[in-house]
C-alpha cells in the first residue's frame, strides 16, 4: 500500500532533494497501511558522495519512505553496506509514529544566503523524537532544532542519542545543535525523555 510521490530519483543531490520536497508535502497522508514512496534509494550508485549518501538515507528513514536499494547488493563497498543495514536509522523508519502520524516532516527551513538549512522531525510511537539536521547548502553550518518547533515541552530535557555515531551525546533542553555540518552532510539524533 504505497504509492510513488514524484518523478525518478536519480543519483545526483538536486534530484534526491527535489524528490524529498515532494514527498513531504504529502506527509499528511501517510498513516499505517499508506506509505509516501519517495522513490528507491540512490545509496552505492555514482553521483553522491558519502555525505550525501549518509543524508539520502537518513530523510527517507525520517519520512517512512519504502527503503528500496537501488544499488549492486551483491557486491557492495562497505561504505554501502554500511549505510543500507544501519539498525537505529532504519527502526526511525519503520516506527508507526506517535497517534499512527507515520511520515516524519520538516519543521524548518533556513536560508543562510543561498544556503538552506532543514530541520526534520518525527516523534515516534514510544515517546522518542527523532531529530534530522540537514545542510542542503555549499558551506559548513551550525543547524539548531528547538524544542517549540519540534513540539516538546519548554523546559524539557531530553537524552540525545546520535544515529549514525551510535554513542549517547550530552543531554539538551529547549533546543539540540550541531555545529559544523559540512555541505550536503546532516546529523541524525534521537531524544528520549530523560
Amino acid at each position: 500500500n504505497l504509492w510513488r510521490t514524484g518523478g525518478d530519483v536519480q543519483a545526483n543531490w538536486e534530484s534526491v532533494m527535489h524528490n524529498a520536497a515532494v514527498n513531504n508535502a504529502m506527509q499528511t497522508i501517510a498513516k499505517p497501511g499508506h506509505f509516501n514512496d519517495a522513490d528507491m534509494l540512490e545509496v552505492g550508485d555514482v553521483g553522491l558522495s558519502y555525505d550525501e549518501e549518509v543524508s539520502h538515507f537518513s530523510i527517507w528513514a525520517i519520512m517512512s519512505s519504502a527503503m528500496l536499494a537501488g544499488t549492486d547488493l551483491v557486491n557492495p563497498s562497505n561504505e554501502t553496506l554500511a549505510i543500507l543495514t544501519n539498525k537505529e536509522v532504519i527502526a526511525v523508519n519503520q516506527d508507526l509514529g506517535l497517534n499512527n502520524v507515520i511520515q516524519g516532516k520538516m519543521v524548518n527551513s533556513t536560508k543562510i544566503g543561498n544556503d538552506q538549512l532543514q530541520v526534520w522531525g518525527k516523534h515516534m510511537s514510544n515517546g522518542d523524537v527523532a531529530v534530522l539536521l540537514v545542510n542542503n547548502g555549499a558551506a559548513a553550518h551550525t543547524i539548531t532544532a528547538s524544542w517549540e518547533e519540534l513540539g516538546i515541552p519548554s523546559g524539557k530535557a531530553m537524552k540525545v542519542r546520535d544515529l549514525w555515531t551510535h554513542t549517547d551525546l550530552s543531554p539538551a533542553t529547549n533546543s539540540y545543535s550541531r555545529a559544523n555540518i559540512k555541505s550536503h552532510a546532516c546529523a541524525f539524533v534521537l531524544l528520549s525523555p530523560q
